[in-house]
């Protein structure tokens, strides 16, 4: 991920905590670059925690990628503080509030699940966004999608046993949606000179959920990953 990063303007949509800081920490430590976040009183405590670059700087706009013209307006934000944007990386949700004590794939409404899904709108939109941008200059560009590997697989129901909430059913459609969404932009652009991709890291541990569920998935994960390999 670092050789992406290289000296070009990055622009980190989504959430300035968690998974999207700390490769952004990952990539200060290593590179000099500059970086236009969409956030909003996030942005002083994470511009101080990304103090640890060489030459490096960070700004912060707002953007609501599940609103166009939020999502519009603060993309030429984002050019006009940094002059130009060569790399995407996707790390945005809009999520749906748990339903404690039920299970989501019965709780979750119609509106719910219709609205999570406007997600992969705001990716498509943004995406091409910076196709556009680099198209009209001439260069290379790239696209990340932060995923989930429940884009892949089904849900590990024992990782949830005796826990309040669920993984809701929506969160699997969209990340799926969002897999596929990648390979075909990845399969028209290629030929503009723009790549592509996803991750889908497992689960991230959380301070509001016990770490016991974290562990579960990852322990079902790797042990699925492993029989695989075998």
């Amino acid at each position: 991920m670092h050789a992406l990063v290289g000296n070009a303007p990055l622009l980190m949509a989504g959430a300035v905590a968690g998974a999207a800081l700390a490769f952004l920490l990952g990539c200060k430590r290593s590179s000099s670059t500059r970086e236009v976040w969409p956030a909003k009183e996030d942005v002083p405590e994470a511009a101080a925690k990304l103090q640890v670059a060489k030459g490096a700087k960070h700004y912060g706009v707002e953007l609501d990628h599940m609103d166009e013209a939020s999502l519009m307006a603060g993309f030429e934000e984002a050019l006009k503080i940094a002059g130009k944007v060569d790399i995407l990386i996707y790390n945005g949700l809009q999520g749906i509030e748990a339903a404690q004590g039920k299970k989501l794939d019965i709780a979750t409404t119609f509106n719910d699940f219709a609205k999570q899904q406007t997600n992969n709108a705001g990716y498509f939109v943004l995406a091409r966004c910076l196709r556009n941008h680099v198209v009209s200059r001439g260069i290379e560009g790239a696209v990340i999608n932060i995923v989930s590997m429940y884009g892949q697989v089904a849900s590990y129901l024992d990782a949830y046993a005796g826990l309040p909430y669920s993984s809701p059913v929506s969160y699997h459609s969209l990340k799926g949606g969002t897999i596929h969404l990648t390979r075909h932009l990845a399969a028209y652009w290629a030929a503009d000179g723009v790549r592509v991709n996803c991750l889908s890291p497992g689960a991230f541990p959380r301070a509001d959920r016990p770490t016991s569920s974290y562990y579960k998935a990852e322990d079902k994960a790797s042990n699925e990953a492993d029989g695989a390999a075998s």
